[in-house]
């Protein structure tokens, strides 16, 4: 009788010692206190340190968005329950002409506005632009002469104003003594006495 009970004991120490070596008798845990947990393999794990060696533990199940590319996706879902939200895809640049302010995640498909000057009275005017760019330019006009008397450093188309020094004539370059001289040659020896007389009186 002692010996019976010393069996009984050591066996319960060993099974308490080494549960994952004793299996349990037939069918899953329901004879064995029930299913207490789940093995490193998935296999029951018995209430009396016991596991099954048929009876697989059954995951419980996680309801949730299984899709990865939903942005709320649940990594611990098991079973999706059609709870899945997508982004909203579209162009997210706020420089670019098709912006999407809805848009929540970037798809690629901005496009963005032909830049320059769009101004018809400047000298670059660019008739393919959507979206002036600040770059106009415009004609300064004036003399573009350096030579000029009245050039005009700051322009840059000319307008026919160029005014120059006038070249000094003939008659104001003449010297007023040679003149006289020439007259008294001319006049003859009468004229010259008429002259020398009138500056007697």
């Amino acid at each position: 009788m002692k010996s019976c009970k010393l069996v009984l004991i050591l066996s319960v120490i060993g099974i308490m010692i080494f549960p994952f070596s004793v299996f349990a008798a037939r069918g899953c845990c329901s004879s064995h206190g029930g299913v207490a947990g789940c093995s490193s393999d998935g296999r029951q794990i018995c209430a009396d340190g016991t596991f099954s060696p048929t009876c697989r533990c059954t995951p419980p199940v996680v309801y949730g968005c299984t899709d990865r590319s939903a942005k709320n996706y649940n990594s611990n879902a098991n079973r999706d329950d059609g709870s899945c939200q997508y982004f909203i895809k579209g162009c997210t640049d706020e420089n670019a002409k098709n912006y999407n302010s809805s848009a929540e995640k970037d798809d690629g498909s901005c496009e963005y506005f032909i830049e320059g000057c769009m101004d018809k009275n400047a000298y670059n005017y660019d008739e393919t632009a959507e979206k002036d760019d600040g770059s106009c330019k415009y004609y300064i006009y004036g003399c573009t002469d350096k030579s000029a008397l009245n050039n005009n450093e700051q322009a840059n188309k000319d307008d026919g104003s160029c005014k120059y020094k006038e070249e000094t004539s003939e008659e104001e370059s003449s010297n007023p003594v040679s003149d006289f001289l020439g007259f008294i040659t001319v006049g003859g020896i009468g004229t010259g006495i008429y002259f020398a007389n009138k500056k007697k009186k």
